[in-house]
């Protein structure tokens, strides 16, 4: 179902965004098509994979979502079904990957976070998620009921157990109101009284960085200003096209900023 990928935008015509509302079957190929359709008329250099308030028990799902990163062999995840491997072949999608997360992150979500920054594949940006990542297992009460008690932590490929939260790579914090208000507009301005709505559902930006919105001025036109107030002519507004909406996100925009930078290394590498 679509359900589980709920918004899909591209920025900067370059990193793709992949909104996750929870991981369960079916994932790896709504990602897949995604990714497709956006690789058809833009360049992509990274990918953002927004797990924030995201949740899910298809760990099968996890490791099947994060195998489309990453293009060699290499064991991915046990979660009591046994170790599973990725595929030992090329990838469409040999992105950098940024996952963002909070502490609303849980399940099946963090393990697909673990799995990707234990494979080298994605860098985790945010706040220490729920630590509710860990094997279930079901008892049967007296009246019916199925009661399901976590009994063993996932095994991460390489070794580690998943015990606890996915404490993020670089840590950014927000508190949960502000991060809901930015999770439903990440353009939203939260200093002012009525913060400006992400009306026609657009994400396409060319700035990630955080500053205010205005008509910039350049030398010549200062200099024109000026002359026409020493002739007493008064000033007149110099008309600028509007610049493209800010990201505010703190989470999202750092996100963005540092995708962005490994494509110019990627690119001066070759």
């Amino acid at each position: 179902s679509t359900n589980l990928l709920p918004r899909v935008d591209v920025f900067d015509s370059s990193i793709a965004y992949l909104r996750v509302d929870r991981v369960a079957t079916g994932l790896d190929g709504i990602i897949a098509e995604s990714l497709k359709g956006m690789m058809k008329t833009n360049k992509l250099q990274g990918a953002v994979i927004d797990l924030r308030f995201a949740g899910g028990d298809g760990y099968e799902a996890a490791s099947s979502t994060a195998d489309l990163f990453i293009g060699k062999a290499r064991p991915l995840m046990n979660w009591g079904k046994g170790m599973t491997s990725a595929v030992a072949q090329p990838t469409d999608f040999a992105l950098p990957v940024a996952l963002l997360v909070n502490d609303q992150t849980s399940g099946a979500a963090e393990a697909l976070t673990a799995v990707l920054r234990d494979t080298g594949t994605g860098l985790v940006f945010g706040s220490p998620t729920a630590g509710q990542a860990a094997i279930p297992k079901d008892f049967r009460l007296s009246n019916g009921q199925v009661l399901r008690v976590a009994t063993q932590a996932v095994e991460l490929g390489s070794g580690a157990k998943l015990s606890g939260p996915v404490n993020p790579d670089i840590d950014i914090q927000v508190s949960l109101e502000e991060e809901r208000a930015y999770y439903a507009n990440a353009f939203a301005d939260l200093s002012t009284t009525n913060p400006p709505t992400d009306s026609e559902g657009t994400n396409s930006v060319s700035a990630t960085n955080r500053t205010s919105r205005r008509n910039r001025f350049n030398e010549a036109d200062l200099v024109r200003e000026h002359n026409l107030r020493s002739r007493g002519e008064g000033g007149l507004a110099v008309e600028r096209p509007p610049q493209a909406p800010v990201v505010n996100d703190p989470v999202l925009a750092r996100a963005l900023d540092v995708l962005k930078g490994l494509a110019v290394v990627r690119q001066s590498k070759h």
